[in-house]
This record gives structure tokens, C-alpha cells and sequence, in this order.
């Protein structure tokens, strides 16, 4: 059975190499990083506004605000709080940060993260656009992947298109051989 009393002990951390020479010294916590805690900060588009980080999942905790969580890999400005009165957040490279389901991304976005393919993106919000749904708008992007990047998509995307269609020619073999199972039994 593992002591966890001392397996935690920061005084015989390997870790965190703290040297003490009382019990009760503690260390120099001006050297420490800050942890990221609670929800994400988020990203908000603004014209020429980009960001070069990394998809790594879906935020779904509050279905009514759905969002894709990234790990940054460039610093990015960010807020945290309720939009009317938010904090500016600066993200480092290695932390993460939210941003909303903005539907000209889903797409490519989701089928990032459903194929396993967790590529460096470089995100650029160009403009808003008015729809034709009254005080609706949709925010236009670019998004640009390595040439290596491009090669490991477009073979994903080819595999997911032959194994679509792969399901629905077997679907029709199924439904052609019930038919004629369903003829043959009627005559």
C-alpha cells in the first residue's frame, strides 16, 4: 500500500525540486506557472482577429452553449466571464481556450476531431455577414493547414468518403437481396 502522505509531500517531490531547510519553509512561488482552472477562456472573431492553435474537443457541459476546446500554439488574447463585462485573458502556448460553434467551421472541425486528426490551424475571422433571418450573422474564416497537414486530411477525407460509400453499397446488396427473398416468397 502506497503512503500517500508522503508520495505528496512536496519537501521529497522529485517534481517540483523544492529545497527546504526547515520543515516549515516554503518555496520560492515566484518561479510557479499559473494553472488554468474552471471553464476556458474564449476566443471571440473580429475582422483580421487569428489564432494558431490546435482542436481537441467538443465542450458539450452546458448543452445550451456548446464549444470546441483548443490547445493554443502561439499566444492569444481571450476573455473570461459574461461577454458584457469580460476580462482579457492572454493563453499561452500549451493552454487552452474555448470558442464558440460558428457553423462556416463545424464542418471541418468536427471531422477533425471524429477522425482522429488533431491538426495546427492557423484561423483567421475575415468578416460578418448579415443573413437573411432578421438581426442574424454568420462570421466568414480562413483556415490554413501545413502541406503535411493537407496530406494526412485529404487521405482521411478519401477514406471517409470510400468507407461511406462502402456502407450504402452494402445497404443496397441487403435491401436487393430482401427484395428478391420477399419476390421468390410471394411466388
Amino acid at each position: 500500500m502506497t503512503d500517500l502522505k508522503s508520495k505528496n509531500d512536496p519537501l521529497k517531490s522529485k517534481n517540483d525540486k523544492v529545497k527546504a531547510s526547515a520543515p516549515d519553509a516554503l518555496p520560492d512561488f515566484s518561479t510557479w506557472s499559473e494553472e488554468q482552472i474552471g471553464f476556458a477562456p474564449y476566443w471571440s472573431p473580429a475582422p483580421g482577429k487569428w489564432f494558431y492553435a490546435v482542436p481537441t474537443a467538443i465542450d458539450t457541459r452546458d448543452p445550451d452553449f456548446v464549444r470546441y476546446l483548443f490547445r493554443a500554439l502561439a499566444p492569444i488574447e481571450c476573455q473570461r466571464g459574461p461577454k458584457d463585462d469580460a476580462e482579457s485573458v492572454l493563453v499561452g502556448p500549451g493552454e487552452y481556450f474555448s470558442m464558440s460553434v460558428y457553423y462556416a467551421l463545424e464542418q471541418n472541425i468536427n471531422f477533425y476531431l471524429e477522425s482522429g486528426i488533431f491538426p495546427p490551424l492557423h484561423v483567421t475571422s475575415t468578416k460578418e455577414v448579415k443573413t437573411k433571418t432578421v438581426g442574424q450573422t454568420v462570421w466568414q474564416f480562413r483556415v490554413k493547414v501545413s502541406p503535411e497537414t493537407r496530406a494526412l486530411l485529404d487521405a482521411a477525407r478519401a477514406k471517409q468518403v470510400k468507407d461511406k460509400l462502402f456502407a450504402e453499397g452494402e445497404r443496397m446488396a441487403k435491401y436487393a437481396e430482401d427484395e428478391r427473398a420477399a419476390i421468390a416468397e410471394r411466388s
